[in-house]
């Protein structure tokens, strides 16, 4: 009977998504993955457990954003002002961290089956070095990935992203290798972590009911639509995107369109 049900709501889904496939889709949509630890103890569970269903929402969500036909995922996973919680906690997401990055190492992982290119944004020198190498792994062995791209924020800092920008553009004019003249947006996003190779956002979600950028993509997010939804991210799924997201973006579009032709 699970199984039936299972492969039931699998054709739901498949059927939902290639109605909304025949409007506009986002080519690229961030996240704030917001509300783990509510979510650990609306549940009355661990931490432990409940970020773990948080990573579970962010595979389910690789998949549904393939098959929508999403080109790029950027998401929140660890700021810097994260460092400032408990010791406990903290070292727990660095396990997880290096566990679920090993994960998807493997060949049967999302990831892997779906040809998927992984990026770390951050200070990543201000994580541990299992981190470091768990994610450098991840990032090499998807190099040549291009069905879509995955971005995960590590150690982040939308303010600390814009500092180190123009501090690399002072070092360039300092050499010479840049002049002053040639400084717009467009250089500027090249100096960004992304090295000007993704395009900015469409869509910006936020879980959790939480209205606030809090740091992230501060840069980018300039003509960015916002979703702040009061979902808390490991209740995340397909539906939650397909009626509360992209209902809306589809038909601001074709408003949009309308008003320009």
């Amino acid at each position: 009977m699970a199984r039936f049900l299972n492969w039931l709501s699998s054709l739901l889904i498949n059927f939902m998504i290639n109605i909304f496939k025949s409007g506009p889709i986002p080519k690229h949509i961030a996240i704030i993955m917001d509300g783990n630890r509510r979510y650990g103890r609306k549940q009355k569970i661990s931490l432990h457990e409940a970020y773990t269903k948080g990573f579970e929402s962010l595979t389910n969500s690789v998949k549904w954003f393939d098959k929508l036909g999403v080109n790029e995922i950027t998401v929140y996973a660890f700021s810097m002002d994260n460092f400032k919680r408990t010791e406990a906690e903290v070292t727990l997401l660095m396990d997880l961290f290096e566990e679920k990055f090993t994960d998807y190492l493997n060949e049967e992982s999302i990831i892997m089956r779906k040809k998927v290119r992984v990026k770390i944004f951050g200070k990543l020198s201000a994580l541990p070095t299992r981190v470091q190498t768990a994610a450098s792994k991840l990032v090499i062995a998807t190099k040549e990935n291009n069905s879509s791209i995955l971005n995960i924020c590590l150690a982040y800092s939308g303010r600390e992203e814009i500092t180190n920008a123009f501090q690399l553009i002072v070092n360039d004019i300092q050499s010479q290798t840049l002049s002053k003249e040639e400084i717009n947006e467009k250089l500027i996003s090249q100096y960004m972590y992304s090295n000007g190779t993704s395009n900015n956002p469409e869509i910006l979600i936020r879980t959790s009911g939480e209205v606030r950028l809090s740091d992230f993509l501060l840069w980018q997010t300039s003509f960015t639509s916002l979703y702040m939804i009061d979902i808390l991210w490991p209740e995340w799924n397909i539906w939650s995107f397909l009626f509360n997201i992209l209902i809306d973006y589809q038909r601001n579009q074709k408003q949009l369109r309308i008003l320009y032709s």
